[in-house]
């Protein structure tokens, strides 16, 4: 798989490395596991770089201390040229690594960063230390790269973080915009259907490790797609639970029910809980902010504390895992996985009406930035809108149905289900669309 996108992530990066010929910085990149972050820095720092200042790549594993510093003395002694042996403490090792980048410049990755407190739980507050006391003297270009979200936010993010203040610059490394998934299908299947396409995106999700496994699979149909993902052996079917169960630890069977109830179509806080029979308002809390798993929406021109809101899943992969996968575990322990296709099969024209919509309000935001995007809809799920795009620059609102099939929308219904916005906003340019596989 040849390399796409991420040339603003290049740039950053490279500027980045450039000021800190001067003054030292410390980059926290974060981003969901699988989404390409190691990939982004072997591309800058090994791949493409020109060979300037040295490249220090260490991945910070869950393993013993000394024998952690054992592994990484050999990899910074063979690149810096300096004797580290002896050290058995990772502080003392990052402190001498540190002073060193005051006579020297270099650059030091330390990928899984958060997993320094599962090392040594004092580890933290000793690399807090080290960095605070050296920073202004030093030349070190530091970059802390992390996949589990909560643990991240807890080290640079919350009120109380350790390095709360301590980053030069952030890096959210974000999944594939839809226009480079297409890229990447028109290169592998120039002649693909809307289906496949849509398959394509749900099943990826822009996840650039999955996008990898496809196409070593040579899986760029919808329904080559699927035989990759539902199939024997197949690498999806336990990367939901591999991805997540860090994540929850003790918690994962509570957390595990609110999303399968939400990939379910259970979207109101009461629906999730009449289903898993848990009072859930703490749990979906941590999902939206600690976890980073969903996405809390309201109505257009509806206030912040009001009780009508859904929940969403921001990622289209775990979405599709909770449907089909966990749902069905059972069947998949006993590997009758040609069950588990035909429920696929089955559900597809429903699922894929879903992440449809899901598509065309992606699209919008990808292209249409400066619009608030989002779907629509009034209490009791009534007059429900699947695209709302709002410019209030403009004072333009885009209101659209989106269908499989155009066919089967009405509409005439469309200014029905807007007019309490279209008349609080009697003023502005209102634009009512139909939106199918065709315009995908």
């Amino acid at each position: 798989m040849r390399f796409y996108a991420r040339d603003k992530e290049i740039a950053l990066l490279r500027s980045i490395e450039q000021k800190s010929l001067t003054t030292a910085q410390m980059t926290v990149i974060t981003g969901r596991r699988r989404v390409g972050k190691t990939t982004l820095l072997r591309r800058v720092f090994f791949e493409d770089h020109d060979g300037g200042s040295p490249v220090v790549y260490l991945f910070v594993g869950q393993k013993n201390e000394a024998l952690l510093c054992q592994e990484f003395i050999s990899i910074i002694e063979s690149v810096l040229g300096e004797d580290f042996s002896g050290m058995t403490s990772f502080a003392s090792l990052f402190e001498s690594v540190v002073a060193l980048s005051e006579k020297m410049h270099f650059t030091l990755i330390l990928d899984e960063f958060s997993n320094i407190a599962l090392v040594n739980s004092s580890l933290v507050e000793s690399l807090k230390s080290v960095w605070l006391a050296h920073r202004a003297s030093c030349h070190l270009n530091l970059i802390a790269c992390g996949s589990l979200h909560s643990a991240m936010t807890r080290l640079f993010d919350a009120a109380d973080a350790p390095f709360a203040g301590c980053a030069t610059q952030r890096i959210s490394l974000a999944p594939f915009s839809i226009a480079t998934l297409k890229e990447i299908l028109a290169d592998y299947n120039p002649h693909y259907t809307p289906d496949d396409l849509l398959t394509f995106c749900m099943i990826t999700g822009g996840v650039a490790r999955y996008v990898e496994q496809l196409i070593r699979e040579e899986a760029f149909t919808k329904q080559r797609i699927i035989r990759a993902t539902l199939g024997h052996g197949s690498y999806f079917l336990t990367e939901g639970r591999d991805m997540l169960s860090d994540e929850f630890g003790k918690d994962s069977g509570t957390y595990f029910s609110i999303l399968a109830a939400i990939a379910d179509g259970c979207l109101s806080r009461g629906e999730i809980t009449g289903r898993i029979n848990v009072e859930c308002g703490g749990y979906l809390d941590k999902l939206e902010r600690i976890y980073n798993l969903i996405s809390r929406h309201r109505p257009y021109l509806q206030p912040d504390n009001t009780r009508n809101v859904q929940y969403a899943f921001k990622d289209n992969f775990l979405m599709f895992w909770f449907r089909y996968v966990y749902r069905h575990r059972s069947a998949i322990e006993i590997g009758n996985l040609d069950f588990v296709m035909k429920q696929f099969e089955d559900d597809y024209d429903n699922f894929s009406a879903i992440l449809l919509k899901k598509y065309f309000r992606q699209k919008y935001r990808e292209e249409m930035p400066e619009c608030i995007v989002s779907n629509y809809w009034e209490k009791g799920n009534q007059n429900e809108i699947d695209l709302l795009a709002a410019d209030e620059v403009s004072h333009t609102i885009v209101f659209a149905d989106c269908h499989r099939q155009k066919s089967a929308i009405n509409h005439e219904n469309l200014p029905i289900k807007a007019r309490a916005i279209t008349e609080k906003q009697s003023q502005w340019t209102f634009v009512f669309l139909a939106l199918s596989l065709d315009d995908m």
